[in-house]
């Protein structure tokens, strides 16, 4: 592999897929099969020029911007342990007096409820007669 001098690299050299792997991840965790991956997917901004890809540090750089998970905020105490309630928590009674009256709403309802169809509308359904076909 033919490495250009580091004194002519800047951050928007055009770089092969090889070299830029190695500029851009030295150690080897990244290689150009992962790069040239990136570049069909269209990730990684790049030039192809006589049939060959090319990157820069820079478009390296922003891809890398692009990818960053961020960190996942501290877990909080589930309970304070002399309360019992969630810091932060606007949590409710739900003691026996809330079940009660949700209790009371739910048969108001149901009282005010009309059947769909009256008794004289369901018809008896008669039965078919099966008619045995003889085998061959």
């Amino acid at each position: 592999m033919n490495f250009p001098a580091p004194e002519t690299v800047t951050p928007t050299t055009p770089l092969r897929l090889e070299v830029a792997a190695e500029l851009g991840f030295p150690g080897g965790s990244m290689t150009a099969a992962s790069l040239r991956r990136l570049v069909v997917a269209k990730k990684l901004a790049h030039e192809k020029i006589a049939g060959k890809y090319f990157v820069t540090l820079s478009a390296i750089e922003e891809m890398r911007a692009l990818c960053r998970v961020p960190a996942k905020a501290p877990d909080l105490p589930s309970k304070d342990p002399a309360t019992g309630i969630q810091p932060g928590s606007s949590e409710t009674d739900n003691g026996p007096s809330a079940l009660a009256a949700m209790n009371a709403i739910a048969e108001g309802l149901k009282e005010n409820l009309r059947p769909t169809s009256s008794k004289s509308t369901t018809r008896k359904k008669r039965s078919a007669k099966v008619i045995r076909i003889a085998s061959r």
